[in-house]
């Protein structure tokens, strides 16, 4: 999907905060390989679904055949009195024909049960595919192209004796760890050479805030302005008239910011007090800088992107060998399709990219 100078992308329109958006069918945007595996995957999603039509048929006339069934044995069993043959429970034709509608019941519930498991199936297949062409919907950044990931083999990923199944298994439990790494790096405390500057930061505007202004006392023997907060509440009217409607609105004024004038004037003792509460509920040998987190947050990104890449290839290897395995509903689409995102040749030399580019070959050809 390289673009030569004066080429527009295809099925691409400029959007809005430097991003490309979609024109026509996602599946064209995509490289070649990546592109066959989209379509392998839509395919697979509307096999499943086209596996639990017939079932529903089959229920519908083991139904039908269930209740003629039953029906004989209502006639059979009706009284001689009544004009029927009187049969008893244990007759040879009531008991056949009784278990033959219970032989239909089985295989209506057997068949339920089918189409439960089944549809589930073919429901996580087809939000598989929702989820790949939302993310290709939301577009990607301009100036950069979709690529296929080089080949591997699969079969370099299994470890000594390894059946794929169990690798399947083995790389997704490595994303959940992976998850599980991210939560803690997220949630790390943060260390008090950060926490403390910014609680300064945050109690000097406060009491920024705080501070009276007696600067109209001193110049013309005016009022001291005091700190105000402005306020908003909601009005609700409610009239005595029936059917006539509620009255909604708000009113708006200031009152005296009595939390910010306190924090300046006990602005340092304020200071004191909190850096103590920090120190106590503290613990930097487990915190992370905001740094730290950055980097350890990108290291794990990394390595559960590879992760993903290796669990999807041998997924997909799996599939050609004929396994019925599915992917996780939860796997990146890039992954799972085995392509990255590449920045365009022309835009890492500086040179003009897409609709520019081609804008300067109009001009160079009207020149």
């Amino acid at each position: 999907m390289a673009f030569g100078p004066g080429d527009p992308e295809p099925y691409i329109e400029r959007g809005l905060a430097g991003f490309n958006f979609p024109r026509g069918d996602v599946a064209d945007l995509l490289p070649p390989k990546a592109r066959k595996r989209f379509l392998l995957l839509k395919q697979r999603a509307e096999d499943k679904r086209a596996l639990v039509a017939p079932y529903y048929e089959q229920i519908a006339d083991l139904r039908a055949e269930k209740a003629e069934h039953d029906a004989r044995v209502r006639r059979l069993t009706v009284a001689r009195g009544a004009g029927g043959p009187g049969l008893q429970a244990d007759d040879v034709q009531v008991v056949d024909a009784e278990g033959k509608a219970k032989r239909c019941a089985d295989e209506i519930a057997r068949l339920a049960e089918l189409i439960e498991v089944r549809s589930a199936h073919a429901t996580r297949a087809a939000h598989l595919v929702q989820r790949v062409e939302g993310r290709l919907g939301e577009g990607r950044p301009a100036g950069t192209r979709m690529v296929d990931l080089a080949d591997f083999s699969a079969a370099t990923l299994l470890k000594k004796g390894e059946t794929i199944p169990a690798a399947i298994a083995r790389f997704e439990n490595r994303t959940r760890e992976h998850d599980a790494d991210h939560n803690r790096a997220q949630s790390a405390l943060v260390p008090t050479s950060e926490s403390k500057p910014l609680m300064r930061e945050q109690v000097e505007a406060l009491a920024g805030v705080g501070q009276p202004d007696v600067s109209m006392l001193v110049e013309i023997g005016e009022r001291i302005r005091w700190p105000q907060d402005a306020t908003r509440l909601p009005v609700r009217a409610v009239t005595l008239m029936p059917g006539e409607p509620v009255v909604t609105g708000f009113a708006s004024g200031e009152l005296p910011n009595a939390l910010a004038f306190m924090v300046w004037l006990n602005k340092d003792a304020i200071i004191k007090r909190l850096a103590e509460e920090i120190d106590e509920i503290s613990d930097d040998a487990a915190a992370l800088s905001k740094e730290q987190r950055e980097i350890r947050l990108a290291e794990i990104a990394a390595d559960k992107r590879q992760t993903e890449r290796n669990l999807a290839a041998v997924v997909w290897a799996a599939i050609e060998d004929g396994l019925n395995v599915e992917f996780p509903a939860d796997i990146d689409p890039q992954a799972l399709l085995g392509i990255e995102l590449e920045v365009d040749a022309a835009q890492a030399a500086g040179k003009p990219w897409g609709m520019a580019a081609a804008a300067g070959h109009v001009i160079e050809v009207i020149g």
